[in-house]
């Protein structure tokens, strides 16, 4: 979780706010599968309505040999 303070004066200390949570599997041994969640929480600048962002977000991770030892 990160809390970003402004560098600018506004009316609100809260300016936006995430949370992570993901799940990773090991497919093989040189591929990996990732899923993960991200849900973010803006103050609009009108300082009056806090807006939501959901994100899905899904990663295929290999590794190759380049050389051999």
């Amino acid at each position: 979780m990160w809390f970003y303070l402004k560098p600018y004066v506004s009316n609100s200390f809260f300016d936006q706010n995430r949370a992570y949570a993901g799940l990773g599997f090991n497919l093989k041994p040189t591929l990996r599968f990732e899923a993960a969640y991200i849900n973010q929480t803006l103050l609009q600048r009108s300082g009056k309505a806090l807006e939501q962002n959901h994100t899905m977000m899904f990663s295929l991770f290999g590794t190759v040999t380049l050389f051999k030892r």
